[in-house]
Order: C-alpha cells, then sequence, then structure tokens
C-alpha cells in the first residue's frame, strides 16, 4: 500500500509542487493502517487486466503525512531513469488538484490530465492522456481508488 498511495498522491502532487514554493511543505494527511488499494487502466477504450490491481496494504504511521515534497521527491525517483516527468498546468483547491502532465523517454512519453481527490480516508485519482511508444499514439484512461480498512493486522 505504501507504494501504491504514494504513486497516486504523487503524480498530483508533483502538480501541486509545481505551482508554488509554499505547497512543497502542505502535508497530504492519511489515515494510518490497512488501505484497500484498486487500479484499472484502459487503453484505446479497452481495458488492460494485466495493468489493473486490487491490494490490501498498511499505511505505517512514519508515512501518512507526508509533505507534497516528499511526494514529489518519491515519484520522481520511481521514474527514472525511463521517464523525466513535467507539470504544464495546475488547478487546484482544498482536497483536489488537477495538473497536466508529460512524460518523455527513450522511446516515447506521455501526455496526461490528472485529477486528485483526497481526504484522509480516501483518495480517488482519475488519469486520462496519449501514450506514445516508437511512433504509435494510444488514447488512455486510469482510474484509481484507495479507501482506509481499519487497523493493520
Amino acid at each position: 500500500m505504501k507504494r501504491a498511495l504514494a504513486s497516486l498522491a504523487a503524480l498530483i502532487c508533483i502538480a501541486q509542487a509545481a505551482s508554488a514554493d509554499g505547497l512543497r511543505d502542505q502535508v497530504v494527511a492519511l489515515k494510518p493502517g490497512q488501505w484497500l488499494n484498486t487500479q484499472t487502466v484502459f487503453m484505446a477504450g479497452r481495458e488492460i487486466p494485466q495493468a489493473g490491481h486490487e491490494r490490501r496494504e498498511c499505511l505505517p504511521q512514519a508515512e501518512s503525512a507526508l509533505t507534497v515534497g516528499q511526494y514529489v521527491d518519491k515519484f520522481l525517483a520511481s521514474m527514472r531513469p525511463a521517464l523525466a516527468c513535467s507539470i504544464n498546468r495546475l488547478t487546484g483547491t482544498s482536497g483536489k488538484v488537477a495538473a497536466s502532465v508529460t512524460c518523455k523517454g527513450d522511446q516515447g512519453g506521455t501526455d496526461m490530465t490528472l485529477t486528485y481527490r483526497y481526504q484522509r480516508e480516501r483518495v480517488e485519482v482519475l488519469g486520462e492522456g496519449w501514450s506514445s511508444y516508437a511512433g504509435t499514439k494510444v488514447p488512455f484512461k486510469i482510474t484509481a481508488q484507495s479507501r482506509y480498512l481499519g487497523d493493520c493486522p
């Protein structure tokens, strides 16, 4: 769950950090304990079952209140060296952030819009855009949800 939540939150947290230096210090407070994380991926309108998942993982107290800057650093580290990502646009309100993200790699890249909604016991992410590889461009959609289940076993 640590990686799943960090990945979900990191994508939008990068956008938050890009908008203003003060946002790097903003805390994304999630409830420590067991979380259920699900993800569904569609490419060219068809679900890709092997890219989706449903996992239960424990979010420890030490990682339940990371700053935007910490999520940014984790996300960027997880993408290197395969992809270099940047934020192009950002909008946000309390509990919701939307961003336009561009990632480039040796064989292609991705342009997407991300919408991230979070509360202490629930996280929802929607990513939509285009992915290109070796000259072929394909539309995609990713939906992900994480919800708090209770104490860790």
